[in-house]
């Protein structure tokens, strides 16, 4: 079976997309890797709630992390969750079953069921970063605007 990336559909994107690249610096990169990891611990939670224990070491193995280069190339997006190894490579044996094994799929069901919790967390997520930034921006321009008082 072909390593796929699950894809998703989100309107309004674009638009916050914009929003956020017109906050100075990097700042915009800041806000969006926060919320989107915050939305992938509400899915990698219910996943490891969902995925079947035997030792516990695939559990425990399920992360959410930065993608890499090459992934953000291909579009998976800026944050990816996945399997630490040495369980990331029976992770999709035990989703998909084998040949002598039935599939028990733990992720697949995680992301269906907790999809909207995730966007919400990722709305709520950017609206507390955007508001952090703005705070910590308005703190500067009273800073700044202190010199230029003295100075004057």
């Amino acid at each position: 079976m072909p390593n796929k990336p699950m894809e998703f559909k989100v309107e309004g994107l674009a638009s916050l997309d914009r929003m956020l690249k017109d906050l100075p610096g990097n700042l915009d990169d800041i806000v969006k890797g926060d919320a989107l990891r915050a939305g992938g611990k509400v899915i990698a939670e219910d996943a490891k709630a969902r995925v079947p224990v035997d030792t516990g070491e695939l559990r425990d193995s399920i992360v959410v992390r930065k993608a890499t280069k090459k992934q953000r190339r291909r579009g998976t997006g800026e944050v990816v969750i996945g399997f630490k190894k040495p369980a990331s490579r029976r992770a999709h044996l035990v989703e998909f079953g084998t040949v002598t094994s039935h599939p028990r799929p733990f992720m697949r069901p995680a992301i269906d069921a907790k999809s909207p919790a995730a966007f919400a967390a990722v709305r709520d997520a950017v609206k507390d970063g955007v508001e952090k930034m703005e705070a910590r921006l308005r703190g500067d321009f009273r800073k700044l605007s202190k010199r230029i008082k003295r100075s004057l």
